[in-house]
């Protein structure tokens, strides 16, 4: 029996032979550690651990915030991701950036979209003032960064302490709870 080769039969043949060598490459890729072995690896309580993380959430195409953190830990059960190393971007109702925090670390809690930072937390709002806290809170339903804890602020004309702050990301008007004591510059009046 005569075969005759035609253009078919080699595309045919290439393909055949291009399918077995990719199933021979994904076995010899994978023939290395259980899978067991690569979850052992994973912190306790996290189910996905990433590096470098950028996320932005938006709505209706617009963005709400930004978060860049150095390492990021998620934990389904809980819902919860802890980062590192946290830098965050707030935009306005418009998507106009509205200021920047920075911290150590925080949680961000996948459901309700609350973020919690803490260790040396700066902000600093488009309108020239930078709030220097321990921790604080940041809800994106009600657009209000928020804390209990002691505050100061410093712009180019005050400084003002106190305990407590509520901070509107859209408007910027903040409120600080008690403890209040200003300095102007300039004044040397409490």
């Amino acid at each position: 029996m005569k075969v005759k080769i035609t253009l078919r039969n080699v595309l045919g043949f290439a393909i055949v032979l291009m399918a077995f060598s990719l199933a021979l490459t994904v076995l010899w890729s994978f023939r290395g550690g259980a899978p067991e072995k690569i979850l052992d690896a994973l912190p306790a309580n996290v189910d996905l651990a990433l590096k470098e993380i950028d996320y932005t959430e938006t709505r209706d195409g617009v963005r709400r915030w930004n978060l860049i953190a150095d390492s990021a830990d998620y934990n389904v059960k809980s819902g919860s991701t802890i980062v590192q190393n946290v830098f965050m971007t707030f935009y306005d109702e418009k998507g106009v950036e509205a200021g920047t925090l920075t911290a150590q670390d925080g949680e961000a809690q996948s459901d309700n979209k609350k973020v919690r930072v803490h260790g040396d937390v700066v902000i600093k709002s488009s309108r020239g003032y930078t709030f220097y806290v321990d921790q604080l809170d940041y809800s994106d339903a009600t657009r209000i960064i928020s804390t209990e804890s002691p505050v100061h602020i410093v712009t180019s004309r005050m400084e003002l302490t106190g305990k407590g702050l509520r901070l509107n990301v859209d408007s910027q008007a903040y409120r600080v709870s008690s403890d209040v004591k200003a300095r102007l510059h300039g004044n040397d009046k409490q």
